[in-house]
């Protein structure tokens, strides 16, 4: 990836997991493999907010925000509130 401007911020969008997060009710007997948004992504000074999807439930981890999903996927998910984010950069 070639960055046009190195001394802007960087906000980065995944649909990748990161560690720290809880998954739903059914979301563990749904996966055969988890891969996750890289540490050193994590951990950079340059990354001021990173957006991530494949957890269903909403969730904020330091600078790591879980979207979740804006529909009820199953039943399990009844009770969690559904939404969506509007990141303006």
């Amino acid at each position: 990836m070639i960055l046009k401007n190195a001394d802007l911020p960087i906000v980065a969008f995944s649909h990748l997991e990161a560690t720290g997060f809880k998954l739903g009710q059914f979301e563990p007997v749904q996966r055969d493999t988890v891969v996750l948004i890289p540490a050193r992504l994590i951990k950079s000074k340059k990354v001021i907010r990173v957006y991530a999807g494949h957890v269903h439930k909403h969730q904020e981890v330091g600078k790591v925000n879980v979207v979740g999903s804006s529909i009820h996927v199953d039943f399990g998910e009844a009770d969690d509130p559904k939404g969506m984010i509007l990141a303006e950069v």
